[in-house]
């Protein structure tokens, strides 16, 4: 008899354990998606343009020191030739359920799910995309053949600053460029 009666306490309090990890599972979850939609909106660049091609300029001029100079003529010659993908003066982000979708510069709309990474092809060059909400951060990974690029986004307390920190790492490169870009709420 006691034996059925431990059996059944137990199992009653597993049960509550269950019914109470589930709570905080749902209320953690409540307070992520929160937070999240809080990054919903339109940014620009907080200064103007010639500071923000300055400030990845300088970070270019980092990661490429290393280099001879031939091929730091070549690397900064490419990066030229596509203007519209050095400096993005915006950023929108979208945060409908379960997703993220982010449009930096004038690159189209990327919508996914969250941690759920998508092959994607743009101008010929085929990666694997992820968008990640952690620790309070909006994080966009890149990941291709020639390297990644992880964008991650943090919100100011009041929600009106967006900065935009931006790692890019590569075999061919010895040190990666990294570089934070800050933007205003519209």
């Amino acid at each position: 008899m006691r034996s059925q009666i431990r059996t059944s306490l137990s199992k009653k309090l597993t049960l509550i354990g269950l019914a109470l990890s589930l709570a905080f599972t749902f209320a953690a979850t409540a307070q992520a998606d929160a937070a999240l939609k809080k990054f919903a909106g339109n940014y620009k660049y907080a200064k103007d343009k010639a500071h923000g091609e300055a400030v990845i300029d300088k970070a270019l001029d980092d990661a490429l020191s290393q280099l001879n100079t031939v091929m730091k003529m070549m690397v900064k010659k490419a990066i030229e030739m596509r203007p519209g993908r050095k400096f993005m003066d915006k950023v929108s982000i979208e945060t409908p359920d379960g997703k993220i979708g982010l449009k930096i510069g004038d690159f189209e709309k990327v919508t996914l799910k969250v941690g759920k990474p998508k092959q994607m092809t743009r101008e010929g060059q085929t990666g694997k995309v992820t968008h990640t909400f952690k620790n309070g951060k909006v994080v966009q990974t890149v990941e291709g053949d020639q390297g990644m690029v992880k964008n991650t986004f943090t919100l100011s307390g009041d929600g009106k600053t967006l900065h935009r920190d931006v790692h890019i790492s590569s075999p061919r490169l010895k040190k990666p460029i990294k570089y934070r870009l800050t933007y205003i709420r519209k």
